[in-house]
């Protein structure tokens, strides 16, 4: 049973890896099952035995994405390291990789753009987890006094909410990852003195 259950998330996993690159490549709207289909290596009638539509597959994915956001925004936070060292690490894994290649497709925009996408519940449920993370990691760190959260009204969960908030707005006119990248560790820096002061 577990070897099914195993296989049966490999599988899925690779869906997810075909309809990201296939949405990358083409948009989420034209982007049919048929392309996704080709792009795993199956025929359309095996994808609709893991999912009912592309749909389907964007909440899926959506849902991964954040697990796997919050995850690492959690480890990085588990190591040694000043508040900014820390927040700079942090905000490297939550907009990462997966961003990197969203924010250098041609569809990037599209993709990014959680409020109009079929996904916006999970999207939204997936920002308040990472969120979490962020919130108590701060009141960890305002509880060992390396911070202080009492100039933004000592609410780790607002300040936590706003944090991700700046970070997702860095993306605002930027089309290269570079440009994305020094500016959302200037962002992580500028954070930690605020907090720090």
């Amino acid at each position: 049973m577990a070897d099914t259950v195993t296989q049966k998330d490999s599988k899925t996993e690779a869906i997810m890896m075909a309809a990201f690159e296939t949405f990358r490549a083409y948009g989420f709207r034209r982007t049919s099952m048929e392309d996704i289909a080709k792009a795993a290596g199956m025929s359309r009638a095996a994808l609709y035995l893991h999912f009912r539509n592309k749909e389907d597959i964007q909440r899926s994915m959506t849902v991964a994405y954040y697990d796997s956001v919050a995850s690492k925004v959690e480890e990085a936070f588990s190591q040694e390291g000043s508040v900014a060292d820390l927040l700079t690490a942090a905000f490297a894994e939550h907009a990462g990789e997966t961003f990197k290649l969203l924010l250098e497709s041609p569809h990037g925009d599209e993709l990014l753009d959680t409020h109009n996408s079929a996904s916006h519940a999970e999207a939204k449920t997936g920002q308040e987890k990472v969120a979490k993370v962020y919130a108590d990691w701060l009141q960890r760190e305002a509880s060992a006094k390396r911070l202080s959260l009492e100039a933004y009204g000592s609410d780790a969960a607002v300040v936590a909410d706003i944090m991700g908030l700046a970070l997702y707005g860095l993306k605002a006119g930027q089309s290269d990852y570079a440009g994305f990248d020094n500016r959302r560790d200037v962002l992580a820096r500028m954070l930690a003195a605020s907090l720090t002061a």
